[in-house]
């Protein structure tokens, strides 16, 4: 408008697919990460909400592996197939940080650019 970029709200979503032309008879699970913001400051607990599907397996359970930088941080058991769970982090440290979810073969991740929090303790 008069030579001005006007940009509406956003609306960001993650998709699920699973190419079944490819040949795979089971292609596992899918691991679906809900969480878009990179950024956070060190020490404020964040909110990450994870789905798995099965396409083959849709009244089934499995577990969720939850990994910080390789190491084993939390797993959810008995998850339901297509439902979200949401993990708590809390990052204690500045920089980048690896987040990893796994379920079966399955695995998604997010990279976090922690800031440091702007108090000397």
């Amino acid at each position: 408008i008069d030579n001005d970029l006007i940009e509406s709200d956003k609306i960001i979503k993650n998709i699920m697919f699973w190419d079944d032309v490819s040949g795979e008879e089971d292609p596992g699970f899918i691991v679906n990460c809900n969480y878009f913001n990179t950024k956070v400051t060190q020490y404020d607990t964040i909110q990450i909400p994870v789905m798995i599907y099965h396409p083959s397996n849709i009244n089934g359970t499995a577990h969720i592996d939850f990994k910080v930088d390789g190491n084993q941080k939390a797993s959810r058991e008995e998850c339901k197939n297509g439902e979200w769970y949401t993990f708590s982090y809390t990052p204690d440290k500045s920089g980048l940080v690896l987040l990893q979810f796994f379920c079966g073969t399955g695995e998604t991740s997010i990279i976090l650019d922690v800031e440091a929090l702007a108090l000397d303790i």
